[in-house]
């Protein structure tokens, strides 16, 4: 059985196994998001492309979305209300005592999942609460309901993952959050080095620690709504 401290130390091991399918050296041709194109796309109400459907099926764990509604529901979150909105300190502070549990001690994974699901269901592409309840629903015997979880991680890594290299300020990962710059570093396999990011209008630079690609940093852009 898992404790506890394991799944601490497995914490975007799911990622990283999403990585392994997307090697930098194979990297697609970049493709930008246009805000103002996905912007008409999710707002056409007659359209399977209008958000709030989206959003339903994408909240729904629905595995068939494809990579293009993963883009539209992702970049076209910035459009929503809810975007600006905080995030709950009281249910983050909850899943961090729930995840700090003694090694000693039987973890709840069940509250975890709970936790974890809520957070998610607040915060839908923060991808730090989709390892929780994964990891939660696999050790509940939810294995079916996790693997459409991990689908979910792979999916939103993916979204990410194709809209640059990173390489620099002309190709960068974008995202909608600065949070999610450190989840695609872990997603990745990065470690970071350094304290904070290097940032320049829109644009982070991220150092990251030795490893085997001889990279040095990555480069991100974080978008905004065009209206």
């Amino acid at each position: 059985m898992f404790n506890v401290q394991n799944m601490k130390r497995n914490l975007f091991i799911i990622g990283l196994l999403v990585s392994a399918m997307f090697s930098l050296a194979q990297h697609p041709s970049a493709n930008p998001p246009d805000l103002k194109k996905i912007g008409k796309s999710i707002a056409n109400e007659r359209s399977a492309s209008y958000y709030p459907k989206l959003m339903i099926r994408y909240q729904l764990n629905d595995t068939t979305l494809s990579l293009q509604d993963y883009r539209l529901l992702y970049y076209g979150y910035v459009f929503q209300p809810e975007f600006m909105s905080k995030s709950n300190t009281s249910l983050i502070d909850s899943l961090t005592r729930l995840m700090s549990t003694d090694s000693t001690s039987h973890p709840d994974y069940y509250e975890i999942a709970k936790v974890s699901a809520r957070l998610h269901q607040l915060k839908p592409f923060d991808m730090k609460y989709l390892d929780p309840l994964s990891f939660a629903l696999r050790l509940t015997n939810e294995n079916e309901l996790a693997a459409k979880v991990e689908f979910k991680l792979g999916r939103l890594v993916e979204t990410i993952y194709n809209t640059g290299d990173g390489m620099s300020e002309q190709t960068p990962f974008y995202v909608i959050s600065r949070a999610h710059e450190m989840d695609m570093l872990r997603a990745l396999g990065f470690s970071l080095a350094g304290s904070a990011p290097i940032t320049s209008g829109d644009i982070d630079y991220i150092k990251v620690k030795a490893n085997d690609y001889g990279i040095l940093g990555l480069f991100f852009k974080r978008v905004h709504p065009v209206r």
